[in-house]
């Protein structure tokens, strides 16, 4: 992998890490459910607006592990 698509993939990794946890700090804040809902809509409508597949089924792996923490 070149340095600038190494770059690239830590940029974007680091923004969904980013984004997961806030999602889980929104759960563990017990946070309105429709607050976190409405979070994870855009995240996930941004990955899968611009992301390739492979990037929508991270997103996708992401949210099940995050809800499958929640319970």
């Amino acid at each position: 992998m070149d340095e600038k698509q190494k770059k690239s993939k830590l940029a974007r990794l680091g923004r969904i890490e980013g984004q997961v946890r806030g999602v889980a700090r929104m759960v563990e804040e017990n946070r309105y459910c429709i607050d976190v809902l409405t979070h994870l809509k855009h995240c996930v409508s941004d990955a899968f607006a611009g992301g390739s597949a492979h990037d929508r089924q991270a997103k996708i792996d992401e949210l099940i592990e995050v809800l499958g923490r929640s319970r």
